[in-house]
Formats: structure tokens, C-alpha cells, sequence
């Protein structure tokens, strides 16, 4: 555990600049979100920003010649359990400040409606599935891009979630699926969880295949 905590550390201190940025722009708009469109909205923009900057780590990983987690002591669980739990870290930590912004807009009137668990779980559920596909993507790809193509990489599932669910959240089907809101909510967030655990052994085998080369 407590390699597992360096490697945590380690991906802090070459994305905090950019992780205390992105933690500012995400309380200022989700401020802006709750008050000209609804809170539900801002709390998808919140996961979506931090899903994208979830995989800044990647970035630095390509940029260097020698991978510093190569040269440190650790099994490739502890780095790969690392990666994936300082992704956690800056989802929730966007979803944190995001939420902060909302409620201060609710307690000055301005914030329309408000999100209910039920909603709350579905969208962790998918930023999970899609956090796990993107990790895999990386983890994969990422020896062979360069770090203009790793960005792109980290984006685009970030915007087919945030896009995607803005879209079907208006269709019949997933109405008819909201029926039994929070029944619907626990079975996708229990698939974004177990699709987390499939993605970090997916990638354990990966890196182990990578350094056996």
C-alpha cells in the first residue's frame, strides 16, 4: 500500500499545477452551468473535465525518455493500482468543487432544480465505464503516440460521455429506463465499478507483457 501511495504522490507532483487550474475553472463553471442551464448539467461537465484530466499523467509519460516509475521499486499492481486510484482522486475532486460552486448558486437562488442520487449514480457509472476504456486505450497506445495524439486520446471519451449522455438523457428509451431511477442508477454505477476492476487487470497485463519484452 504504501508503494501504491508513492506512485499516487509521484503523479500529483507532475499534474498539480494543472490539477489546482482545472479544480478553479471547474468551481467558477459550475457556477456558470447551474445558473443558465441546471445543476444535473454542470455535474456532467464537472465529470467530463475530470475524466479528460484524469489521463495528464499519460502526457508526461510519453514526454519522458526513461519512465520514472521504471526506475523506482514497485510491482506492476502498485503502479498500475497508482495510476488508476489518482484518477479517482481527480474525478472526485472535480466533482467536489463543481458541487461547491452549485451550492453556493443554490444558497445565493440562482441554481435551477437540483440533481437527485438517482441521476447522480448514473453519471458516476458511466464517467467509471469510461475512465476504465480510456485507461486501457492509454495504457496500450500510449509507448507508440506521441503527446499530441495521447491528448486526443484522453479526450474524445471524455466528450462521447459528456455529449452522449446530454443527448440520450431527452430519448424515450432512457426515460423508459428511468422508470425505477434508482434501480437503473445502482446497476450502471455497479457496471462502471466492475468495469474499473476489468480495466486495471487489463492494464496489469499489459505493462507485465511490456516489461518481458
Amino acid at each position: 500500500m504504501k508503494q501504491t501511495i508513492g506512485y499516487i504522490k509521484y503523479d500529483y507532483m507532475i499534474t498539480r499545477d494543472g490539477l489546482y487550474l482545472l479544480l478553479l475553472v471547474c468551481g467558477g463553471l459550475g457556477m456558470i452551468f447551474a445558473r443558465v442551464s441546471s445543476p444535473l448539467f454542470a455535474t456532467a461537465y464537472m465529470l467530463f473535465a475530470g475524466t479528460i484530466f484524469a489521463g495528464s499523467s499519460f502526457n508526461k509519460t510519453v514526454s519522458q525518455t526513461v519512465q520514472f516509475t521504471a526506475l523506482v521499486p514497485g510491482g506492476v499492481l502498485q503502479k498500475v493500482a497508482g495510476r488508476y486510484l489518482w484518477c479517482l482522486i481527480c474525478i472526485g475532486s472535480c466533482l467536489a468543487f463543481g458541487g461547491l460552486g452549485i451550492s453556493v448558486m443554490r444558497w445565493a437562488g440562482f441554481a435551477h432544480g437540483e440533481v437527485e442520487l438517482a441521476d447522480l449514480l448514473v453519471l458516476l457509472g458511466v464517467t467509471l465505464f469510461i475512465l476504465a476504456f480510456q485507461n486501457v486505450l492509454l495504457y496500450l497506445l500510449v509507448p507508440f503516440l506521441g503527446v499530441q495524439l495521447v491528448g486526443l486520446f484522453r479526450m474524445v471519451p471524455g466528450f462521447i460521455m459528456f455529449f452522449g449522455i446530454m443527448n440520450f438523457a431527452d430519448s424515450p428509451s432512457f426515460k423508459r429506463l428511468m422508470q425505477d431511477k434508482m434501480l437503473f442508477g445502482l446497476i450502471v454505477l455497479g457496471v462502471g465499478i466492475f468495469s474499473m476492476f476489468l480495466s486495471a487487470a487489463a492494464s496489469c497485463l499489459i505493462v507485465r507483457n511490456r516489461d518481458d519484452e
